[in-house]
């Protein structure tokens, strides 16, 4: 176990989660309260979900090995 690990809170972004795991390679990021205290943890699995919550259409609807050629203009539902 790594001793005190860089944390979020839940007030952090979750661009700031999605920075963390791609710069410093972390697959999860602990999540605690106000005062370090853990409740939970965010796992690059809650990223992916969140995000096809966010673009479903977009993610239902894309062919295996494709890419979204223009994010900007997919909309969301």
């Amino acid at each position: 176990m790594t001793r005190n690990p860089e944390a979020l809170t839940a007030r952090d972004r979750v661009a700031y989660a999605v920075n963390r795991m791609s710069v410093a390679g972390y697959r999860t990021i602990p999540l605690v309260d106000p005062e370090g205290r853990p409740i939970g943890v965010v796992t690059v699995s809650d990223v992916i979900r969140w995000l096809a919550n966010l673009f479903p259409e977009a993610v239902l609807n894309l062919r295996p090995g494709d890419a979204i050629k223009r994010p900007q203009d997919v909309d969301a539902g």
